[in-house]
């Protein structure tokens, strides 16, 4: 909108108190979903030499629990 200010964009919760808890913030994370495959990707790597499997058992073990929305589709587009 003709400003210089970056997009940010966060995600609230209110605890058993009632007070408002930041669960993420949009700058602490690649933007796009591609770079967050990757991000996470990487970092499950650092752990692991090598992975025979396919993309269904890599989108389990880099998302086990699915918050990321990874789909073994997306893992072997960004993979090739």
């Amino acid at each position: 909108m003709g400003r210089d200010i970056e997009y940010q964009e966060l995600e609230l919760e209110r605890d058993a108190d009632n007070v408002w808890e930041l669960c993420a913030d949009s700058r602490e994370q690649p933007a796009l979903l591609e770079d967050r495959i990757v991000f996470l990707l990487s970092a499950w790597m650092q752990d692991h030499t090598d992975f025979i499997g396919t993309p269904t058992q890599l989108a389990q073990q880099i998302d086990p629990d699915g918050r990321e929305g990874i789909t073994p589709r997306k893992v072997s587009r960004q993979v090739l």
